[in-house]
């Protein structure tokens, strides 16, 4: 029975190492002995710095004190009291006003008008039917009119830049797919796209005076090339008219994956 109480009570008796004293055994160790006695070892190694301190410090000296070290900009003086810190953090810190943005709600009897760019001109203009015409004529279709863009006026019409635009939509004004989110006309079977299409594209192009234009198509998946070869063509004779001009042409998926 004492062997007993021994062993459970090993781990809570001190043990001298050999060489410096006689083993005691079973003297309790007392409690918080080993953290009391490590921050008793700490405390000398270590004092917090007081006010004065840190105030004679190079890094934190003010523009009243001496100069800060040689290469680094002097720093304020650092806050003594509470008002002194709210000061020190309403000039440094951001405010809810940096992130906030506040918006101006108007009232039946006061409205605000709506802004600028909510606001679009009626299309028209000399530029505006000058395009429109020349459409016609040469039988051309846009993404601007299929589409019904609500931007058609100012592009028509030249806009803040003055140059009048249109993007061309070339293979005929019917696509083989019908993507709700577009209004362009859909079949599975649309016309045959007109030969005579890429010479008319170059020609309205041309006339126009443009050094950079659009050209894209509708999908034409009932094609055995899909349109790849009469989009090429479109391409050479606008470059024929007008060598200096940059073509963007948007080609849909299966002209890229065939390799046309």
């Amino acid at each position: 029975k004492i062997g007993g109480e021994q062993r459970r009570n090993r781990d809570l008796v001190v043990r001298s190492s050999p060489g410096k004293g006689r083993e005691r055994w079973g003297e309790k160790r007392p409690p918080f002995a080993m953290p009391l006695r490590l921050l008793s070892l700490a405390k000398p190694l270590w004092r917090p710095p007081s006010i004065r301190a840190l105030s004679s410090s190079p890094v934190l000296r003010g523009p009243e004190g001496s100069p800060a070290a040689s290469g680094a900009s002097a720093a304020p003086a650092p806050a003594r009291t509470l008002a002194d810190l709210r000061r020190r953090l309403a000039e440094e810190s951001p405010t809810l006003s940096d992130f906030a943005y506040s918006v101006e709600v108007g009232t039946r009897k006061n409205p605000i008008p709506k802004p600028k760019w909510m606001k679009q001109t009626i299309p028209g203009g000399s530029r505006y039917a000058a395009i429109k015409a020349k459409l016609r004529e040469l039988k051309l279709h846009t993404v601007c009119e299929e589409a019904r863009c609500p931007n058609l006026g100012e592009c028509w019409s030249g806009g803040e830049t003055g140059t009048a635009t249109a993007t061309i939509m070339i293979l005929g004004d019917t696509c083989t797919r019908g993507c709700r989110f577009c209004n362009v006309k859909t079949s599975r079977t649309p016309p045959p796209p007109d030969p005579g299409e890429p010479s008319n594209v170059a020609e309205a192009i041309a006339s126009w005076g443009l050094d950079y234009v659009v050209i894209t198509s509708v999908d034409r998946d009932d094609l055995a090339d899909q349109g790849s070869n009469h989009f090429a063509e479109t391409v050479h004779k606008l470059k024929a008219l007008k060598s200096d001009i940059l073509i963007e042409a948007l080609v849909y998926e299966h002209i890229q994956n065939m390799g046309y």
